[in-house]
């Protein structure tokens, strides 16, 4: 994968936003990948398991903004990915910055202010371009209003939108993931995770290893998927980016376990 990332940087000033954004997604999961190669030798099931639904959390997410959609139902999510991270983001530095009041040589404030500034024009910037796929009846207006950049349908305008928002199960099967899989993903893994009272019993060895073996298949898994994807949606010449010429064999045995429903 870091090799398929090295070839891509080579062109990068022509990336639109969107693309720069996958690119910045697929090295968190490849830093996440690295942290997950270190906790296997070291058979911590509590640190694999909580880095192992990181990264399908990670990839989930990355499916979505890459392949759900047209070209422009992918570019307005991508657009309410950022709203909404901003969003959260000026919640968040608005609240440090009221406490942080209480000790100014402490913190920098000045630092603060200019990150608000910076998240407000941003956030100025989303919404008027948001607002002009509203006005051309190309998006619903309370799913800019929600931020709702997991939207099931563009153009649904229930007030409520928990409805028209996909759950972290249906993100995983967006993303190929089996049913099976996904369901185990999001309600065990997320024991260990968070720390919740099934991560207490399994703990010998016997117990441990086909976690650790599903571990490996499935993030290899993700990380095959993960690569096709960018060879095709950034157009990579296989032969120029001199990658691996065994990646044609590992995308078939990816797409025969993890099918594709070319969603």
């Amino acid at each position: 994968m870091e090799k398929t990332i090295e070839f891509i940087h080579g062109k990068e000033e022509k990336f639109t936003t969107r693309e720069i954004g996958i690119l910045k997604l697929t090295k968190n999961l490849i830093e996440c990948f690295s942290v997950l190669e270190h906790l296997l030798k070291n058979h911590s099931l509590q640190a694999i398991l909580s880095m192992h639904r990181t990264i399908i959390d990670n990839y989930s997410v990355l499916y979505l903004i890459t392949e759900k959609g047209t070209l422009l139902e992918k570019d307005i999510r991508y657009k309410l990915f950022l709203l909404d991270a901003i969003n959260s983001k000026h919640e968040v530095v608005n609240k440090f910055k009221k406490d942080s009041e209480k000790d100014p040589k402490k913190y920098n404030l000045e630092d603060n202010n200019k990150a608000i500034e910076k998240d407000l024009r941003n956030k100025r910037k989303f919404n008027l371009d948001l607002e002009k796929f509203v006005n051309n009846k190309q998006l619903a207006k309370n799913i800019l209003t929600q931020n709702n950049w997991k939207f099931k349908d563009i153009l649904n305008n229930g007030k409520q939108q928990n409805k028209n928002r996909y759950n972290w199960i249906d993100l995983y099967q967006i993303a190929r993931i089996p049913e099976h899989h996904s369901f185990v993903f999001q309600k065990y893994y997320s024991s260990f995770t968070h720390g919740l009272g099934l991560s207490i019993f399994t703990r010998e060895e016997n117990e441990i290893l086909p976690f650790i073996a599903t571990t490996y298949t499935t993030t290899a898994l993700i990380g095959t998927i993960t690569i096709e994807m960018l060879i095709k949606h950034f157009k990579i010449n296989t032969r120029k980016a001199n990658l691996s010429k065994n990646l044609e064999s590992s995308f078939v045995y990816a797409n025969k376990l993890w099918p594709s429903t070319n969603s």
